[in-house]
């Protein structure tokens, strides 16, 4: 099972994928079976999604970053820090990010 992230985590992109920009879209497609979805084996990030994964960068923590996003964004803190949350959740999951 994996660990829940939290404010204090520290997450990199998995060496398992590759990311590509397409469409206005990144697009994460796995090198493994294991970070493959049954149903889906591609990950897609909207315009959202994409702000935090630019930023994972295996030192900043989850709270760090979602201070940056609400800052650059002029949202609200916990709003924002929600949705990181929920974001890194699915990626790890998924063995998107380590």
């Amino acid at each position: 099972m994996t660990e829940q992230p939290t404010k204090d985590s520290v997450y990199s992109v998995s060496e398992d994928v590759v990311a590509r920009e397409t469409g206005g879209d990144i697009i994460i497609v796995p090198l493994t079976a294991e970070v493959a979805g049954p149903e889906n084996p591609m990950f897609t990030l909207n315009r959202t999604g994409q702000a935090v994964w630019k930023k994972l960068d295996g030192r900043k923590t989850l709270g760090e970053i979602s201070a940056e996003l609400a800052d650059e964004f002029h949202a609200p803190l916990e709003t924002v820090e929600r949705g990181v949350l929920k974001l890194a959740t699915d990626l790890a999951a998924r063995k998107i990010v380590r």
